[in-house]
């Protein structure tokens, strides 16, 4: 009988333990944090191509918060809920940005402070400012890959007729009439 009662409070401790186990891997890959105190607030963005629910929001480059909620706002501008830690003190020269990470990963809400003497409002929503990305640079390269095509028609049109006018003149010059 005693030898039943140790297995079973061997089995028992075992299922605590792998639940303890289980939430504790839960909250880690879920980037969960106790007792962090947050504001919670919200961004308008023109554009927030390639962001994403659960993405960081960093201030300076450090990570102090995640993004809650993305929905598309009346009129042409996105809506971005995000927590932001409450050590964190907006002035009112403030820059929200959407950046890129890495070259080829995820983006993040990108928060520099500003150092005006006056706090922002953080009651209402901020402002969002729209910065280039990859997506950007390859638009650019598309516009300036058609520049260059418009260029390269001209420059031929004035080879050909530049090629005409020597033509001519040589043929001036070659005249023996005018010798």
């Amino acid at each position: 009988m005693d030898k039943d009662k140790r297995t079973l409070l061997k089995v028992g401790m075992t299922i605590i333990v792998s639940i303890i186990i289980l939430l504790w891997g839960v909250a880690f890959l879920k980037d969960l944090k106790f007792g962090l105190e947050t504001n919670d607030l919200s961004v308008y963005f023109p554009d927030v191509n390639g962001l994403k629910e659960g993405d960081p929001v960093s201030v300076n480059g450090v990570t102090k918060g995640k993004i809650t909620q993305i929905e598309l706002a009346p009129g042409d501008s996105v809506k971005v809920d995000f927590s932001l830690s409450i050590e964190v003190t907006l002035h009112r020269d403030y820059d929200v940005s959407v950046a890129m990470i890495e070259l080829m990963s995820g983006k993040q809400i990108y928060i520099k402070p500003g150092t005006s003497k006056e706090l922002a409002d953080i009651t209402k929503p901020l402002v969002g400012s729209k910065t280039n990305d990859i997506v950007g640079l390859i638009s650019t390269m598309t516009e300036v890959g058609q520049d260059v095509k418009q260029i390269t028609k001209k420059l031929d049109t004035a080879m050909t007729k530049m090629t005409v006018t020597i033509d001519n003149i040589n043929s001036i010059v070659g005249d023996d009439g005018l010798k």
